[in-house]
């Protein structure tokens, strides 16, 4: 499904500030998938490293961070914070 910027618009009038907002949130994400699915370090001694089944992760059919962001962002659920730069 193509993202429409009218939806963004339905959000705030600044298109942008709902794109930085989407981009945290996706790299927010992203940190907890990493958290979760550790993948293996190619430093780490043999024994250490943590493999995680391929049964139990398909990378494939999982949604994509980024796409999950702009769905919170849309709908309203993505709550956000401005701070003044000034302060």
């Amino acid at each position: 499904m193509p993202i429409s910027l009218d939806e963004f618009n339905k959000q705030s009038d600044d298109i942008y500030k709902l794109c930085l907002v989407a981009a945290k949130r996706a790299k927010q994400i992203n940190k907890l998938r990493i958290a979760k699915y550790p993948m293996p370090d190619a430093r780490e001694e043999q024994e250490e490293t943590i493999y995680v089944d391929e049964e139990e992760v398909n990378w494939d059919e999982m949604e994509k961070p980024t796409t999950i962001a702009l769905k919170e962002v849309m709908n309203g659920k993505a709550e956000y914070e401005l701070r003044n730069s000034e302060e």
